[in-house]
């Protein structure tokens, strides 16, 4: 089977997958991915963008020598094409312009910035080949980047709602925490600066308890948790809850095939929350399970995330290691896409 790459450039991190596609085991249900490697590296393109409106010049020569070390990966590995997408930052930098001409010259590759539409509709497409359930099954399925926290609401198959608030990790903890440890008026300013963002898109929020009424009452999944009493199986995907999945399992070593599935609950999450407040960024980078390059977001990641099931109403949530990273290179690469 011929070998494709995908690579999401967000705001905080940058991912690759490399793999090849076939007809899923079941007939009628589609695509399967075979991974050849992953790979997820804290890249901070956003640094700085909350306060300037631009990339920094630093920024973007990181985040350029990334990509251009992951294309060399795939390429080695065989990769008949590459397909690369960018997101909140790009979208909102005034220099973006900037970013791809490097991209082209350095990496020879095309970068193209998505909506927030398109975002979440690859992101859901990654996040339901990861998930277990009957077509009737609805899901709420939110993914806490960088610079936003987006939300799908749908079936298989079947892309209901999408939004985006402006709420991300990187922007949180620029605009919010500026001590070491942070000081707790700090960490309310920071509580009640996610909680007026989501109060602020509560109409949008609410079409997830609204939009699942004609779903079923409660769904189980196969770790045995059930869907929230709005009738929808609340999803969690991207970094920030795969690392709260990570520390809650103390693993030195990520492996994708234990995260996928882990159910978070709300004590779980405010203890995560406890600890990073209370150790110095030094400490946290010693913690089992959390990647050092993302210590310094992970207090605002896990409050953004206690806030989102808060607000939707939620006891717990299903981490999901899938992705938009994953919905790209279906979209892009399945036979009958049109794509090469």
């Amino acid at each position: 089977m011929p070998t494709y790459a995908a690579i999401d450039i967000g705001t905080n991190s940058m991912k690759l997958l490399v793999g090849s596609i076939e007809p899923a085991a079941s007939e009628g249900s589609g695509y399967t991915i075979t991974t050849m490697a992953e790979e997820l590296v804290v890249t901070r393109l956003g640094e700085g963008l909350a306060a300037t409106g631009r990339l920094s010049p630093e920024a973007i020569d990181r985040n350029v020598s990334q990509l251009a070390a992951m294309a060399e990966k795939a390429r080695a590995m065989g990769a008949a094409a590459i397909a690369v997408v960018g997101t909140m930052a790009l979208r909102e930098a005034a220099n973006a312009d900037t970013f791809l001409r490097l991209a082209r010259s350095r990496c020879q590759l095309e970068v193209e910035i998505i909506s927030g539409e398109e975002e979440g509709r690859l992101a859901f497409l990654g996040a339901l080949s990861g998930l277990h359930a009957t077509a009737d099954t609805v899901f709420c399925v939110f993914d806490t980047g960088g610079g936003s926290t987006e939300f799908m609401l749908g079936e298989a198959g079947r892309l209901r709602e999408h939004f985006s608030i402006t709420l991300g990790v990187r922007e949180m903890t620029e605009r919010y925490l500026h001590h070491d440890p942070p000081l707790p008026e700090e960490i309310r300013a920071l509580q009640g600066a996610i909680v007026k963002r989501l109060a602020d898109a509560g109409d949008r929020i609410a079409v997830c308890h609204e939009g699942s009424a004609a779903g079923p009452d409660a769904s189980t999944d196969r770790n045995g948790a059930s869907s929230s009493a709005g009738g929808f199986r609340l999803v969690g995907m991207g970094g920030t809850v795969t690392t709260l999945a990570a520390v809650r399992r103390g693993m030195k070593h990520y492996d994708p095939r234990v995260i996928a599935g882990t159910i978070l609950d709300r004590r779980e999450i405010h203890r995560q929350m406890q600890l990073y407040s209370s150790l110095p960024l030094s400490r946290r980078k010693e913690i089992d399970g959390l990647e050092p390059d993302r210590a310094d977001v992970m207090l605002a990641g896990a409050a953004i995330v206690a806030a989102v099931i808060d607000r939707l109403g939620c006891d717990e949530l299903e981490v999901n290691d899938r992705g938009l990273r994953h919905g790209l290179f279906l979209d892009r690469f399945a036979p009958g896409s049109g794509r090469p």
